[in-house]
């Protein structure tokens, strides 16, 4: 036997490179494989060339573009999941309070649903000067992670604990996020309420938890 019979006699084998690849790409909840799908069946394409005892092409193939739509959709998913859920959790009231310090009534209530975005623009005003009265102009605010607002599983409006920084000290506050509207279940991503905790000159509430103005706010 010539040593041309020999290697036209050897079997045709699928490349493991390409099978890899393929199994890469179907783990589709790990976006780390099926980033690395894509890679490996262009690697797998280059290293079965044109020899005919391999063949997987067809599999690095398909690993490719399943591994590049995975990916894609995965991105999808993250950007929705981030701009619905943990974009306004990390903000929290920071945008209604900027607005509001600045003198825009209407961007601050537009940042609530419901009561907050209803109410007369007098109680609103009540509220934000009060607010510069006691502690100067808002300058920002951070999730407080140490401590954990009381929250009901299931629920589409979840309070969360911030401190607030103003030009003369910093406080504490609860703001709800509304996720999803109660009623119809679309997504929102508003402000429900703020509470300021303070001990020495009251709390104070926006909306007003009472139909009284001067009930609820000093």
């Amino acid at each position: 036997m010539t040593q041309f019979d020999s290697s036209f006699d050897r079997p045709i084998v699928t490349s493991r490179l390409a099978i890899t690849a393929l199994v890469c790409s179907l783990v589709f909840f790990c976006p780390l494989t099926t980033l690395i799908a894509p890679l490996l069946g262009v690697i797998a394409i280059f290293t079965i060339g044109s020899n005919p005892h391999r063949k997987g092409i067809g599999l690095a193939a398909t690993a490719i573009v399943l591994g590049l739509a995975f990916t894609v959709g995965q991105a999808f998913i993250g950007y929705k999941t981030y701009s619905m859920f943990i974009g306004p959790i990390r903000v929290g009231p920071r945008d209604a309070l900027a607005v509001g310090s600045a003198g825009d009534i209407v961007g601050f209530q537009n940042s609530f649903h419901g009561p907050g975005a209803t109410a007369d623009e007098a109680v609103a005003r009540v509220f934000l000067d009060e607010l510069t009265a006691r502690y100067g102009g808002f300058v920002g605010c951070t999730v407080d992670l140490q401590t954990q607002a009381q929250t009901t599983p299931g629920q589409p409006a979840v309070p969360f604990v911030y401190i607030l920084t103003f030009e003369k000290t910093t406080v504490s506050a609860e703001a709800e996020i509304i996720i999803a509207d109660p009623t119809t279940g679309e997504f929102i991503s508003k402000l429900g309420y703020i509470q300021i905790f303070d001990e020495e000159a009251g709390d104070l509430h926006y909306p007003p938890e009472s139909d009284d103005t001067d009930e609820a706010l000093p």
